[in-house]
């Protein structure tokens, strides 16, 4: 058997190799944020805030809140208390004040 012919039968194997290596670890979602809805529900709920809808984004870190509260006051508590339940993410605050009807 020829050398070169060895050689050449290794660095294809090798490639192969490596590619499959690489389209594993590029299946895998190394940078995802844990999934913390649910908390940001519960802690918005025990505060009185069931008003609030939760949205979140695992791959960008983004928890967007939204919907209705009464009282000027109380957005940047919501905003608070979403920030608290998930630690490493951002909080995109989307809530309304409307005191009127509510």
């Amino acid at each position: 058997m020829n050398h070169g012919n060895l050689q050449c039968r290794f660095l294809s194997g090798l490639t192969v190799l490596l590619a499959g290596a690489l389209v594993i670890a590029g299946c895998q979602n190394w940078g995802a944020h844990p999934d913390v809805q649910a908390a940001v529900y519960k802690a918005l709920d025990s505060n009185d805030f069931g008003s609030v809808v939760v949205s979140q984004n695992r791959e960008t870190g983004v928890i967007t809140l939204t919907g209705i509260v009464g009282a000027s006051n109380r957005k940047p508590q919501a905003e608070a208390i979403a920030q608290q339940a998930a630690p490493g993410y951002t909080i995109d605050d989307k809530i309304r004040v409307e005191s009127a009807g509510l």
